[in-house]
């Protein structure tokens, strides 16, 4: 459903530029109809309705430099904001915290028929309602825009993968000391510009590309602690200020761990989203890493599991044992370079022993 207040709200109301649309609106998933107290005006009690009902809401189009969704409404705030409207430098200012803040294609439930955008939902399960909100809540979710393309058929089919170490958008990967990161685009427009933001940067790197087709490995050591995420422009110089991307992915964490040369471990599930009360929103019910340490060649790695059944991929450059709460485990789903660890909810050890 589309909350759809039709006041356009004014500099006086704390709004920067009044020179495009600036109607506050917000679009729901998972939950009944609801009318809105006002519909001329924002209705704060939207939020804890939904809520309460175990929906989401995703903020549409916000208007650049108006951080009104930012905000918490009677101590429930945003689910997710739309992707390819948000204001960048706000969004940032989230992600910058360390804290995914989901962007999911959310303008006005318009739904790709109209010819003008579609979001891709990554997902590891069904394709069903629930399927889709853990997609949404957990940043599984990329955008490309379908608005160059007059014969929507011609448009069908193209979309923007990006995984690091074969984490998918909306994840965090635990690292060492290096990171790849691939990149794979199928188009109908082509692309001439890529850029991967860092930590929000949006210059950290600038590739020139000219293709409808890319597919991209691209090394970056860890530091510290961070996150990446990419834009993709058809134009070959954008502005910054003006310009959006005709495709965008949501982020990837990245945190920096001790451990074996370019060792790397994720969680690879698709949380059910939960509700925080200190954050007012849905968040993915996520594997807690406790403590890690690495001595005399072995890594461990102790995890939390707050569901049944949690999963841990890890990357290894060299042949190494792994047992899990000190005994031999199964690593029947493991491929090359990367040890497949599975195990039940609750608290665990994990031992990998180059």
């Amino acid at each position: 459903q589309e909350i759809h207040p039709h006041h356009m709200y004014g500099i006086e109301e704390g709004v920067p530029d009044v020179s495009s649309d600036t109607r506050r609106h917000g679009t729901t998933m998972g939950c009944y109809t609801i009318k809105p107290k006002n519909w001329n005006y924002w209705d704060p009690d939207v939020l804890p309705r939904i809520h309460e009902m175990g929906g989401i809401v995703l903020v549409a189009h916000p208007h650049k430099g108006d951080s009104w969704w930012l905000k918490k409404y009677g101590g429930h705030s945003f689910d997710g904001v739309c992707l390819d409207h948000v204001d960048f430098n706000l969004w940032d200012s989230i992600l910058k915290k360390g804290s995914l803040f989901p962007g999911v294609r959310a303008s006005d439930c318009a739904p790709s028929v109209y010819g003008n955008d579609a979001s891709t939902a990554w997902l590891r399960e069904p394709l069903s309602m629930e399927s889709i909100i853990k997609a949404c809540i957990n940043g599984r979710i990329t955008f490309h825009n379908l608005q160059r393309s007059p014969p929507l058929y011609e448009s069908a089919g193209s979309y923007i993968w990006f995984d690091i170490c074969d984490q998918l958008v909306g994840g965090k990967v635990y690292a060492v000391d290096t990171v790849n990161l691939h990149i794979k685009i199928a188009s109908h427009l082509v692309f001439r510009t890529i850029r991967i933001v860092k930590g929000g940067d949006r210059n950290y790197k600038i590739l020139k590309v000219r293709n409808k087709r890319l597919d991209l490995n691209i090394d970056d050591k860890v530091d510290a602690s961070t996150y990446y995420r990419v834009e993709a422009y058809s134009k070959t110089n954008p502005d910054l200020e003006v310009d959006r991307p005709e495709a965008l992915t949501n982020p990837i964490f990245v945190e920096k761990v001790i451990g074996p040369q370019k060792g790397c471990f994720y969680s690879a599930k698709d949380s059910r989203p939960v509700f925080d009360k200190k954050q007012g929103r849905f968040v993915p019910n996520e594997t807690g890493v406790t403590r890690i340490s690495y001595k005399n060649n072995e890594w461990k790695i102790s995890i939390r599991e707050p569901e049944p059944r949690g999963k841990i991929c890890i990357g290894v450059v060299v042949p190494a044992r792994i047992r899990l709460d000190d005994k031999n485990t199964n690593l029947a789903d493991s491929q090359q370079g990367e040890q497949v660890v599975k195990f039940a909810g609750g608290d665990h050890s994990i031992s990998i022993q180059e």
